[in-house]
């Protein structure tokens, strides 16, 4: 980003500091007609100030009301217990009323509900799901639609996964040692594999959406800001979606992404997985756009000398700004790791 940009995304961020949430896009539109991209980082700027740039909401901040709450019955489930909440909706655990194993279901924000292109895009998260087989990605069983409060909310029955996020491991553990670096990086190529193989793009891979289960085995989780391929845009040209600290540098710029970027996001979280750390992490979103743009990566054996050269190595490859530099497909990937 040259001196002139960032001043001028400086001045944007600035003059949009002070208008409502709701009016912002539209505010920096009219400021920048001819910019979409930099339309783009000055909401994500803004965005680092309001909140949580993985969609959830940060502490003392309420979330969207969700509507629906433990105890509730949903068609032939009972709501037991409350498994997590992003942007879109709360997952619960769930239990069947005739008996069976428990589920997890997600329920959708009821306030996000009537809005078409939301909508849409939660319940891609089933078709994904019911399109993908892999050991290594969450199943979805299917989908329904329950009335909250007048309201028409859809929500996705899945399986109920038992395990660790990568975030939590990481958060109580420490970083993760050689070994079971190289189980998760093998394991979560197969999982990419399996959602490529669908004509997928997750946009979205980071340790939260990474668990690893009571048997060993590393699940995906969450395909709900997937993109298939030939699909039409769900977002505005130059929009960002995903989470900034593991996102592509082409991701940053609001390009179009394909498979080769949830590689460099797989990058991004080994190399945080090794190190506690991640490779780009600056004060605010702008800074940590300008980083994934510009700034070279560190390398992995400096900041984690104990770890074997040739996996170092590889998560410096995935790191690389330019996609044609990074392995082409995460079945390469997957035989490098061998």
């Amino acid at each position: 980003m040259d001196a002139a940009r960032y001043r001028r995304l400086r001045d944007l961020v600035h003059a949009a500091a002070d208008v409502a949430t709701a009016s912002r896009r539209a505010f920096l539109e009219g400021r920048a007609p001819d910019d979409p991209s930099l339309v783009t980082e000055a909401l994500a700027e803004l965005a680092a100030a309001d909140v949580d740039t993985t969609g959830v909401a940060p502490p003392g901040r309420p979330a969207v009301a969700p509507g629906l709450a433990v105890g509730d019955t949903v068609d032939r489930y009972r709501l037991v217990a409350e498994l997590g909440r992003g942007g879109m909706g709360v997952v619960f655990e769930a239990v069947p009323l005739e008996g069976g194993p428990a589920v997890a279901l997600k329920a959708m924000h009821p306030a996000l509900a009537a809005d078409d292109a939301s909508r849409t895009r939660f319940l891609r998260e089933a078709a994904v799901g019911f399109a993908v087989e892999s050991p290594h990605v969450v199943r979805v069983h299917g989908t329904g639609e329950a009335t909250v409060a007048g309201a028409h909310v859809p929500y996705l029955v899945m399986e109920r996964v038992v395990g660790r996020t990568l975030r939590e491991a990481l958060d109580a553990d420490g970083p993760l040692p050689q070994a079971r670096l190289l189980e998760v990086a093998r394991q979560a190529a197969r999982a990419l594999a399996a959602v490529h193989a669908a004509g997928v793009v997750h946009r979205d891979l980071k340790p939260e959406n990474l668990l690893w289960t009571d048997e060993g085995t590393l699940r995906l989780l969450d395909l709900g800001v997937v993109r298939l391929d030939g699909e039409a845009r769900l977002t505005r040209e130059g929009q960002f979606v995903g989470s900034l600290r593991y996102a592509s540098p082409e991701q940053c710029a609001g390009r179009d992404v394909g498979p080769t970027s949830d590689l460099y996001a797989l990058g991004v979280v080994l190399f945080e997985l090794a190190t506690g750390h991640p490779p780009f992490q600056g004060p605010g979103a702008l800074a940590t756009i300008r980083q994934h743009l510009e700034t070279p990566p560190p390398r992995l054996l400096d900041r984690a000398p104990s770890l074997a050269p040739a996996f170092a190595a590889i998560v410096d490859r995935l790191l690389e700004k330019d996609p044609a530099a990074r392995f082409p497909s995460a079945e390469a990937l997957e035989r490098a790791l061998g």
